[in-house]
């Protein structure tokens, strides 16, 4: 088990963040990126993972996982625009990391979290990956 992130700045308002998609989150006979994408797992306490699209390209955050289709573009100034508890912050262990903060683990607040994820889900430009 690798230590937590530690955690650094808000990313600025207009930076743009990338968010590997599962396979088994995109549909793509409609296009469409599943709300699952942007649920905060129990393990992932400190945040939702999102690579930083100055520092990385899409292909790049995509190879976090096996068999990912894309990523989901986000705005940053859009996903604080959700929620007043939603911000995006550095990772300063790995530059080209950041974490989406103030989601809530659905075992603890289910529609709280599946309202975020899916506004979430709404915002998200999906962008294919070859």
């Amino acid at each position: 088990m690798s230590a937590p992130p530690v955690v650094g700045p808000a990313l600025d308002c207009a930076a743009i963040v990338f968010r590997a998609i599962r396979k088994s989150w995109f549909d793509p006979m409609t296009g469409q990126i599943s709300e699952a994408a942007f649920l905060l797992r129990s393990v992932d306490t400190d945040g939702l993972s999102v690579a930083i699209s100055e520092l990385c390209t899409p292909e790049q955050a995509a190879a976090v996982l096996t068999r990912c289709p894309g990523v989901a573009s986000l705005h940053t100034g859009k996903i604080r625009n959700t929620d007043s508890e939603l911000n995006v912050v550095a990772d300063l262990d790995d530059a080209t990391h950041a974490l989406i903060t103030g989601l809530p683990i659905p075992e603890n607040d289910r529609l709280r979290s599946e309202m975020l994820a899916g506004r979430l889900r709404d915002q998200a430009r999906f962008i294919p990956v070859a």
